[in-house]
């Protein structure tokens, strides 16, 4: 949070929320009407190359994570690919099993490694020179991301999620990035709101996970 304060309030290259819709103009983001330094992104890029066309050169860098200065290596797919109940019901299990093993197939995930609307799920596809070529710079780069096995995953599956996010990650950081109060309080003050919301979510919390638990058990 500190380096994120300085990169805004002391370098003056990186912006507040508050400046983003400013900033873009008719473009659709600040990074891509070369407002800003970097743009933190998850990645795949195909809006940001569709926006900067050949405006200028970007490219693909990791950022380091924490007071440690190691670089940040993990991505996954959100996007799966699966066969539900309705489909069985439906009668339809073989087509929707075909269409799933054509939108995994090279055909398709070889365009997404070109277009680069949605992340890749072929490691054959991850190593290949389209997914290297740029825009962006160094786009082979992100084939590193998609190798860590031990990629954290956030936890979307906690009832007050999205609650405790927006108090405690995006809604608690507009204080410290304005320069309204220091990094030390603003830390202290995210992690009392986080907290707040967690506790009064604790019930449903293990509601969640008795359920889970009980999905775990061997049938009798």
């Amino acid at each position: 949070m500190q380096a994120s304060a300085d990169w805004i309030l002391k370098n003056k290259v990186a912006y507040p929320s508050e400046m983003a819709k400013t900033l873009s103009a008719d473009i659709g983001d600040p990074f891509s009407n070369g407002k800003v330094l970097f743009w933190p992104a998850n990645g795949p890029f195909g809006t940001q190359a569709g926006r900067i066309k050949d405006r200028f050169k970007w490219g693909l860098t990791q950022l380091p994570e924490g007071p440690d200065g190691k670089p940040v290596v993990q991505q996954f797919s959100d996007q799966p690919h699966m066969v539900t109940k309705t489909a069985e019901l439906r009668g339809s299990v073989e087509a929707v099993v075909d269409l799933l093993l054509f939108m995994f197939g090279k055909e398709v995930q070889g365009r997404i490694a070109i277009d680069r609307g949605s992340v890749v799920e072929r490691k054959d596809v991850a190593a290949s020179p389209e997914l290297a070529a740029a825009p962006p710079e160094n786009h082979g780069v992100f084939k590193s991301y998609l190798g860590v096995a031990s990629a954290t995953q956030p936890q979307f599956l906690h009832p007050a999620w999205f609650e405790w996010y927006s108090t405690m990650g995006l809604g608690g950081t507009s204080e410290v990035l304005l320069g309204k109060v220091t990094v030390e309080q603003g830390i202290a003050d995210m992690k009392a709101k986080g907290d707040k919301v967690l506790a009064a979510n604790m019930d449903r919390y293990k509601e969640l996970k008795a359920f889970t638990a009980a999905l775990k058990q061997k049938p009798v």
